[in-house]
């Protein structure tokens, strides 16, 4: 397996970055994978490009870790 982009262990949280050009069987590969670590008890929160440039990502962090 590889590492998260961005791991936080005291919440069990995997953040992932997909760059703009993220299509195809990348995708359908990341979907396994966020798959079997939330069944491993992981939080996942995937990030798009427009997440970060528009600061919407803040919202879905701040849902999860409301829920620590």
């Amino acid at each position: 397996d590889r590492e998260a982009d961005i791991y936080v262990p005291s919440c069990r949280l995997d953040i992932e970055v997909d760059g703009v050009n993220h299509v195809g069987k990348g995708c359908l590969r990341d979907e396994k994978r966020d798959k079997l670590l939330k069944e491993r008890g992981h939080n996942v929160l995937r990030l798009r490009h427009g997440d970060i440039s528009n600061g919407s990502f803040i919202t879905k962090l701040q849902e999860i870790l409301s829920r620590q």
